[in-house]
């Protein structure tokens, strides 16, 4: 494929979607959300990088976030490392504030 990665979009968001919804519902009990605003602020970064930046790195950002939540949900050492659980945390909650952010932008200008 002369080195380009085939990412199936709608599979992609869905499953990344359930793992954050997972771990929200695990760690996050303050922070309340449905798979759909979870699915709906993913896609709004994913394409907001992918106009402002590319292709690899909107697909980029899938990637991290299902690496490091499979990393965390490896096993349960991993998910007692609070550091861990806490970076997660502060990237889903930067996720949704860029979602946020970029609607704001969209809506004053």
């Amino acid at each position: 494929m002369n080195g380009f990665k085939k990412v199936n979009f709608k599979e992609s968001i869905n499953s990344v979607a359930l793992k954050i919804e997972q771990h929200i519902k695990e760690n996050c009990t303050e922070l309340f959300c449905t798979f759909e605003s979870i699915k709906q602020m993913i896609t709004e970064n994913y394409i907001s990088l992918l106009i402002d930046k590319n292709e690899y790195v909107a697909n980029e950002l899938l990637i991290k976030i299902e690496k490091n939540l499979s990393l965390y949900n490896q096993n349960e050492f991993t998910k007692n490392i609070d550091i861990v659980r806490k970076k997660i945390n502060s990237n889903i909650e930067r996720l949704f504030l860029n979602s946020m952010v970029k609607k704001y932008k969209v809506h004053t200008n």
